[in-house]
């Protein structure tokens, strides 16, 4: 498996655990259940892996530095929403909001050195996802909890909007490398 291989695998385990982790958060609007919140730890979970992966292969070491920011936030908060599902504690609060708040700042950094507009507009859209999950993660501490759900699904799904964007644009490129890899017939 190629370095490129390895980013787009990368890449599409981030999307995919920024689904899930969507799809847990706009359950939980409807009904507060610890399935949900369970959704929202595995999808944290394999997105640190997919961070995890693309940070290894990455050779520019302020896109790599992003990368395992990203990593670590999301790791953080898939700790922090397990920890919640014994009992919803104050400072477990707290380190969900600085799981989100890490997964907002690693992709802006990655962005700051990224030439390609579309992953680019990708990696933006992901920190200001974050962003807004983070703030939301502010509203539940305040006891908004409704407003607080409410941003946090927001801004999880506009995540997944950046992770698609940068999965589906690694993909082009790999298939597109692949492509002028083949021996031409003639």
């Amino acid at each position: 498996m190629t370095r490129q291989h390895i980013a787009v695998s990368g890449s599409w385990l981030d999307a995919i655990g920024q689904f899930l982790s969507a799809i847990g958060y706009t359950l939980q609007l409807q009904e507060e259940r610890d399935i949900n919140l369970r959704k929202v730890v595995i999808g944290e979970g394999v997105q640190a892996v997919g961070n995890a992966l693309q940070a290894v292969v990455e050779e520019d070491p302020i896109a790599r530095t992003g990368d395992w920011i990203e990593a670590g936030g999301a790791a953080t908060t898939s700790i922090a929403v397990a920890l919640q599902l014994g009992e919803e504690k104050l400072e477990y609060q707290r380190l969900e909001v600085l799981g989100d708040s890490l997964q907002s700042l690693g992709p802006a950094i990655s962005a700051s050195v990224e030439d390609n507009k579309e992953i680019f507009v990708g990696l933006y859209l992901q920190s200001i996802g974050a962003a807004i999950e983070a703030l939301g993660g502010l509203k539940e501490i305040r006891g908004l909890d409704r407003l607080g759900l409410q941003l946090s699904a927001i801004g999880n799904w506009i995540q997944v909007l950046g992770t698609t964007i940068q999965a589906l644009v690694l993909t082009r490129e790999l298939l597109i490398s692949e492509r002028e890899e083949l021996p031409s017939s003639g």
